[in-house]
């Protein structure tokens, strides 16, 4: 019999068994997170019950055939040709698995982690000449030349996790296999060296610098060691100069860098690295703080870069791993593999409260020497909802250049301003916006030579798109939600606030635009539908759709001030309520 858990306050007596050498817990209920103990022989074995768990759950996914767990493949519309949805075996993930294999303990796991480290490491590019050298495909079955085109960052993301497996369990690995990933590991160093990506690409230029600190440190390679910790310098310098990180507010890549510099901490001992580590540790969650919204549990916009309108549990579990929130996980969230550190304390009351009742922060994201041409966001904060907006940018799918939160009932309810292509988001869109307090002015147009659902992966030959629709839509995702207009005033409400649009007339491609409800969790621009044409967005032709919104309780007056706005050499200048906002009538 095992006695399991938390923290030395629960204690559960626990059936623990063997069956073809694969080690059972016999299920009753239990807290997410526990320790067992048992004595098998002459060897004391510690399992951690939640990795059982998850790797039990996974038992199904895993393929004989190639060695490597799999799974249906969420495709993110680039990099890789293989269809969303088809099953497919991951390389990032079979790394994860195989840590949380060596982890829990189980002989017999052990044995299948290194079969699956063994068919990664296959899978890597070794050869020096090579354009793709050091890295690996997303995919096992799409290899490096059928990608479209490969992705440079897995010698970051699979080294950082072969160094993860090598640190913590290289003595329970056959020499052999340690041997490869030290191998395996240093092609990825030089290959993210050779590389050299630039400070503006936050998360990477952090894990590529883990990635060579670590090696440099592990492996005595003392040139590597000394790159990494440039590439931090680097870093700091740049976030200091710009304001904040250049992949700005955002929820998906602020997580990969705190996730990223909690690795370095747990891999490089060096002293000045865990100072440097510190420095931007302290910028990353001062990001955070800054834009919390405590009523609604959601991080303020607006937000360079996201993968959902609404933050994920394993977000939320690693602010309340840090000690920012209270978060009680679901079973279904794989255990963390890289340590969580505690957040800066003089944060963590940033956390629990809004320091004011009602107020607005203004911050600088990217600087231009030509401060017209610098990225700022503004966020309004009250205790019940939130809004914010960046001063311009455009209107990738992970882009959320303007977007609102507010607490409904046990819910929340998300605003967002989206430049729909067919239905998808529009790159090409370009969104400028003037914020004071809970009122955006804004005015919709297109950039030149961008691409299509990516900005610049998929742009179409000639610069020429094919559409059958394209329309801006403010989008509410919420239980209840309720569409209505009152003359060019549209708005979106549910529970106890709404956000009023209010709407003037605007050109698109030489032609004016109309707007709609589009039933009841969405208002529309149209700009065109109908017929597929082409579209060449040239200076011949005039881009322009001014707009305000406000977000207000449902019961306050809206502002009877009308949105104006006047067009002349090549520029429209709006007005609206005493806000001003101005941008080009042809393509940026």
């Amino acid at each position: 019999m095992g006695q399991c858990g938390t923290g030395g306050h629960c204690r559960l007596k626990r059936r623990f068994f063997r069956r073809k050498n694969v080690f059972f817990l016999q299920d009753h209920p239990r807290p997410h997170n526990y320790l067992c103990t048992t004595r098998i022989g002459r060897d004391s074995i510690k399992i951690d019950a939640s990795i059982i768990d998850y790797i039990a759950s996974r038992e199904k996914d895993f393929d004989t055939s190639w060695s490597l767990p799999g799974m249906p493949f969420k495709s993110p519309g680039y990099h890789s040709k293989v269809p969303d949805g088809a099953y497919a075996h991951p390389t990032r993930d079979a790394l994860m698995y195989a840590y949380l294999l060596l982890a829990s303990g189980v002989p017999s796991y052990r044995t299948r982690a290194v079969k699956v480290v063994r068919a990664v490491l296959a899978l890597q590019d070794t050869d020096p000449t090579s354009k793709t050298y050091g890295i690996w495909p997303w995919l096992a079955e799409e290899p490096l030349t059928k990608m479209s085109p490969p992705d440079w960052n897995w010698a970051d993301f699979i080294g950082a996790a072969l160094l993860m497996i090598y640190h913590d369990h290289r003595t329970r690995l056959p020499k052999a296999l340690v041997s490869g990933m030290r191998a395996s590991i240093t092609h990825a160093a030089y290959s993210i060296f050779r590389r050299n990506i630039r400070s503006d690409y936050t998360n990477i230029a952090i894990m590529g610098a883990g990635v060579t600190l670590a090696a440099g440190e592990m492996f005595d390679l003392p040139d590597m060691f000394a790159y990494g910790k440039k590439r931090l310098r680097d870093l700091i310098s740049h976030t200091e100069h710009h304001g904040g990180f250049n992949e700005y507010n955002s929820p998906t890549y602020t997580i990969v860098a705190v996730e990223e510099l909690n690795r370095i901490r747990h891999l490089v001992k060096d002293a000045s690295i865990r100072a440097l580590v510190r420095t931007l540790h302290l910028h990353a969650w001062t990001m955070i703080a800054e834009h919390w919204h405590p009523a609604t549990m959601q991080w303020s916009g607006p937000h360079s870069r996201a993968y959902a309108d609404t933050l994920s549990p394993e977000t939320l579990d690693l602010l309340a791993r840090s000690g920012a929130i209270s978060f009680t996980p679901s079973r279904t969230i794989p255990p963390r593999v890289v340590p969580c550190y505690p957040l800066p304390a003089v944060l963590k009351e940033r956390f629990a409260s809004l320091p004011k009742k009602e107020f607005s922060i203004r911050r600088r994201f990217i600087r231009h020497d030509d401060d017209s041409r610098s990225v700022y966001g503004t966020t309004w904060f009250s205790p019940e909802a939130t809004i914010g907006s960046s001063n311009h940018d455009f209107c990738w799918t992970q882009r959320r250049t303007l977007i609102g939160y507010w607490k409904n009932g046990d819910g929340v309810a998300v605003l967002r301003l989206r430049f729909l292509h067919n239905g998808r988001d529009f790159s090409t869109g370009h969104i400028v916006s003037t914020q004071h307090d809970n009122r955006i002015l804004s005015i919709a147009g297109v950039f030149r030579n961008n691409g299509d659902f990516h900005p610049s992966l998929d742009k179409p030959a000639n610069n020429i798109f094919r559409a059958s629709d394209l329309r801006l839509r403010f989008e509410l995702t919420a239980d209840g939600a309720e569409a209505g207009a009152v003359g060019s005033v549209f708005s979106l409400s549910a529970g106890m606030h709404k956000a009023r649009i209010h709407t003037s007339a605007g050109k698109f491609h030489g032609a004016g635009v109309s707007w709609t409800a589009n039933g009841m969790n969405a208002i529309d621009c149209i700009l065109y539908s109908g017929t597929e044409k082409e579209f060449l967005f040239t200076a011949e032709e005039e881009y322009y759709i001014p707009l305000g919104v406000e977000l207000t309780p449902s019961d306050a007056p809206a502002t009877d001030v009308p949105v104006s706005a006047e067009c002349a050499d090549g520029i429209c200048r709006a007005a609206w309520d005493g806000l001003a906002a101005e941008a080009s009538i042809r393509p940026y």
